[in-house]
C-alpha cells in the first residue's frame, strides 16, 4: 500500500500542484485497494467461474468482465472530472451535480465483501506433503 500511495502521490506531483490531480490520484489509490479486497473475498470463498456448470462458465465470465468494466469506467469518469477541473471548488461542484455517485460506486463492492469475510466458510489450506520440521 505504501508503494502504491507513493506512486500515485508522485504521479499527482508530476502533473502539478493543483487539488484536482491529488483528488484524482487519491481516488485511484482507493480503487486499487477496493479491487484487492474484492479479489481477496473471491479467493477466500473459492469463487471462480470454473466452479459454475460448464454451460454457464462463458456467460458468467462475460458478466463478471462487464460488471468490472462498468465499475472501473464509472470510477474513472468520476475521478477524471477532478483531474480536468483542477480546483477544489470546481471539482466539488461537478461531483455535486452527479450526487457524488463515484464515492458510492467506489464503496459499493465493500458491503458484499464484508459479508463474505464475516459469513462465508473459509477454504482449508491444502497440505503440501512436506513434513514439518520438529523442534526439540
Amino acid at each position: 500500500a505504501l508503494r502504491q500511495s507513493g506512486t500515485f502521490g508522485v504521479s499527482a506531483f508530476w502533473h502539478g500542484m493543483r487539488p484536482g490531480y491529488y483528488l484524482c490520484f487519491a481516488g485511484m489509490f482507493f480503487m486499487v485497494a477496493v479491487e484487492q479486497v474484492v479479489s481477496a473475498a473471491a479467493h477466500a470463498t473459492g469463487f471462480t467461474t470454473a466452479a459454475a456448470p460448464r454451460s454457464l462458465q462463458m456467460p458468467l465470465r462475460a458478466l463478471v468482465a462487464a460488471v468490472c468494466y462498468l465499475w472501473t469506467m464509472g470510477n474513472f469518469s468520476f475521478l477524471g472530472a477532478a483531474f480536468n477541473m483542477l480546483s477544489w471548488g470546481d471539482t466539488m461542484e461537478v461531483w455535486a451535480l452527479v450526487d457524488f455517485y463515484g464515492i458510492l460506486l467506489l464503496l459499493a463492492p465493500l458491503a458484499p465483501c464484508a459479508l463474505v469475510f464475516a459469513f462465508a466458510p473459509r477454504r482449508s489450506r491444502v497440505p503440501t506433503g512436506k513434513p514439518s520440521k520438529a523442534t526439540d
